[in-house]
């Protein structure tokens, strides 16, 4: 009996001991779980408010984080389209006709609807959008402070004379010689084309430069026989002066002497002289390239000379002779075709 309740009092204080050494132990650990859950809530009391700092500065670096959590998906709106209007050009089935009762007005260095408009080194008039028959130019007129103010008019590349004619600078002494003679008025009308396109160039003058006029067949006619200004009433006598020649009027003068308004231009000391003609000469000196020498030595001044040539062929002996005129005089040359 003594050995029974003895070993049952030793069951009972280990049991006690067991007892005790697990509050013991229980104890430490809920003593760490509370500090941990105490450093866990401190620092994440300094983290909010750090976090709510930056908010309302606009400073600061917060990490958000999402854990579980799916952001709600936003559907994007497009803008709407802009819708493109559809235009559809309507065009006649037959071309109208445009009737100028009144010439349109021509301006100094702007080339409107009565036009030449360029094609390759040539160019071609349009006589129907001008009020002159005689090759689609109007009468002229000085040129207004805004001409690109008139929105009736298109404006075009500059002709290749009146851009020469412009680079020998200012108070220019310029000499026109405009061929006559039968043939230019064969075939399409040379002539008018001709005309058309020395009214443009004395158009573009100034006040300050100096010209004057040789009509030529086998004689030569001159506007006054020694350059004026080009003042707006000698350009306006210029141009009727050279109305005066027509299909009409030209008829039976079948000889062309070249040399001789040439010879004529040289004694007015001009800078420039303007030739424009359809072939070689038929009278006075006859061959190219003795008329080419002979006009060199006669031009002790240095004028240069524009040779336009009127419906010839670049290989024809026509061409050849006024691109040696120009080429040998410090000019230029230019062929001129329908």
């Amino acid at each position: 009996m003594i050995i029974a309740e003895c070993d049952r009092i030793c069951s009972v204080r280990r049991l006690q001991g067991l007892r005790w050494e697990v509050m013991r132990r229980t104890g430490k650990a809920l003593i760490i779980s509370i500090i941990l859950h105490l450093i866990f809530v401190t620092i994440l009391a300094i983290h909010l408010n750090r976090r709510s700092g930056g908010e309302a500065t606009g400073k600061g670096i917060y990490v958000e984080l999402n854990v579980g959590l799916e952001r709600p998906r936003v559907k994007r709106v497009s803008p709407p389209r802009a819708v493109q209007p559809l235009l559809t050009a309507l065009r006649p089935s037959s071309p109208a006709k445009l009737v100028v009762k009144s010439p349109p007005p021509i301006f100094r260095g702007v080339t409107t609807a009565a036009r030449i408009s360029g094609s390759g080194e040539g160019f071609d008039v349009v006589p129907e959008l001008g009020g002159s028959m005689e090759g689609g130019l109007a009468e002229p007129k000085r040129a207004l402070s805004n001409p690109a103010s008139i929105p009736s008019y298109s404006l075009i590349r500059r002709p290749k004379l009146l851009r020469f004619v412009s680079e020998l600078g200012e108070r220019r002494r310029i000499i026109y010689c405009l061929d006559v003679s039968a043939s230019m008025s064969s075939g399409f009308d040379k002539l008018g084309m001709a005309k058309a396109y020395l009214r443009q160039s004395i158009s573009d003058l100034s006040e300050g430069d100096t010209f004057d006029l040789i009509a030529f067949h086998e004689k030569t006619i001159k506007f006054r026989g020694d350059p004026v200004p080009a003042t707006k009433e000698n350009v306006a006598s210029a141009f009727k002066f050279m109305m005066g020649f027509t299909a009409e009027s030209t008829k039976g003068n079948d000889k062309t002497d070249l040399f001789a308004p040439l010879r004529e231009a040289l004694k007015m000391k001009p800078d420039l002289i303007v030739l424009v003609t359809d072939g070689l000469p038929n009278a006075g000196i006859l061959n190219p390239a003795e008329l080419a020498n002979r006009f060199k030595e006669a031009n002790m001044g240095g004028a240069k000379i524009y040779a336009i040539g009127m419906g010839l062929n670049e290989k024809s002996p026509g061409a050849y002779m006024l691109r040696k005129l120009a080429l040998e005089n410090e000019g230029d040359f230019e062929l001129i075709s329908p």
